[in-house]
């Protein structure tokens, strides 16, 4: 970048020193003009160029950093599906609810009767129970999660919605 700039005020002051050597001295303006041009279009595209990989590799990074950020939640949702009813509980009964209401359109608070069919409907008695977000446990909080393959066919029916 210093060896550009160098030239290019070489080219300025060589310019300037043509145009004062030449008979004509209203060229001084035109030819300093181009050079200046001409410098100034070398030096922007040298910093386009060089700034372009950094910005690529800013975007593979972003992108890397999402992707791991996504498989850490995963593997989170997961262990907690494989863990107690409590962690179930408290940390997947709740976004489950979410995705129910928001994939059918039920409101809990306009028409329970009507929430609870559809998800009956929706999940079957087995698992309904694991989604319905009136059936948090007081008692059995350690007792077993429904596991991972509980939360797949729960996922996979509210991806069919």
């Amino acid at each position: 970048m210093k060896k550009l700039v160098a030239a290019a005020f070489l080219l300025v002051v060589g310019a300037e020193l043509i145009s004062l050597a030449s008979p004509d001295r209203r060229m001084i303006l035109v030819m300093s003009g181009v050079a200046v041009a001409c410098a100034l279009l070398a030096v922007r595209w040298v910093l386009v160029t060089e700034t372009r990989p950094a910005a690529e590799e800013t975007h593979a990074d972003d992108a890397a950093e999402s992707l791991r950020r996504w498989l850490s939640r995963t593997e989170t949702l997961v262990s907690r599906a494989e863990a107690t009813r409590a962690d179930w509980d408290r940390h997947l009964r709740p976004m489950l609810a979410r995705q129910y209401e928001m994939a059918t359109g039920q409101k809990r608070a306009k028409n329970r009767e009507a929430y609870h069919a559809t998800g009956q409907m929706l999940f079957g008695p087995e698992l309904w129970p694991w989604v319905d977000p009136e059936n948090v446990a007081r008692d059995a909080r350690e007792d077993p999660g429904p596991g991972r393959p509980a939360l797949d066919e729960i996922l996979q029916r509210l991806e069919r919605v």
